[in-house]
């Protein structure tokens, strides 16, 4: 009897419709994924914490993490080169997978900007390269269920405004990057002394995420 109904033309064609229904069901995900416009998908609002100094990590080590303590954790560098830039000198270590600036600090170099591109590193939050990019964007604060800003005090162009004396803070995501700003008040009442801005940037494509980049006070 279990032989007559394995062998019945009808089962045979319902087994092969259901897998092709499956088939497609995946492709069809897939290719919408793939394609799908992630700086307008919706999101829940939450009431996280904001991109802030302290989010500025990589594995051990933190913004202002001296070269010392970077060299100890990362080993020699495959190159190195130095950088001068608005009076500054900047210390640039490349390694598999990581890119690390590190700028002058009196007599030592300090961590000051990182550019991650393997996902053997974590970083704050427990973010890494190859991450959905509606995961991370759920890890931070989110205002708006459907707008390029996902929370903020200012837009982007406040930025620049130098005499503006509040922190100015804010995400802001587009087609191919989620990006996070917190820009420290000015506490002078020169307008022309710059205010220092930590950033974070992640960069995507197909929803996963490719590169992140963190930095204060330098661009």
């Amino acid at each position: 009897m279990k032989n007559k109904i394995d062998n019945n033309p009808i089962n045979k064609k319902s087994i092969a419709l259901l897998v092709f229904v499956v088939v497609l069901a995946i492709i069809l995900f897939i290719f919408t994924s793939r394609f799908r416009n992630y700086s307008e998908i919706n999101l829940l609002k939450n009431s996280k914490e904001i991109f802030n100094v302290s989010d500025l990590t990589v594995d051990s080590l933190k913004y202002n993490s001296t070269e010392k303590e970077v060299v100890k954790h990362f080993g020699k560098p495959t190159k190195e080169k130095k950088v001068i830039k608005n009076g500054y000198s900047y210390k640039i270590l490349t390694y598999s997978g990581i890119k690390v600036t590190l700028k002058e600090y009196y007599d030592d170099y300090t961590l000051n900007k990182v550019e991650v591109t393997s996902r053997k590193y974590k970083l704050s939050r427990k973010i890494r390269v190859g991450n959905r990019i509606t995961s991370v964007m759920n890890k931070f604060r989110i205002d708006n269920k459907k707008n390029e800003y996902l929370y903020g005090n200012y837009s982007a162009e406040s930025l620049k405004d130098e005499a503006l004396k509040e922190n100015v803070y804010y995400g802001i995501r587009s087609e191919d990057k989620v990006e996070y700003v917190n820009r420290d008040k000015n506490i002078s009442n020169e307008v022309d002394i710059p205010n220092n801005i930590a950033k974070l940037t992640i960069n995507y494509k197909h929803g996963i995420v490719k590169k992140i980049s963190w930095s204060y006070d330098v661009e």
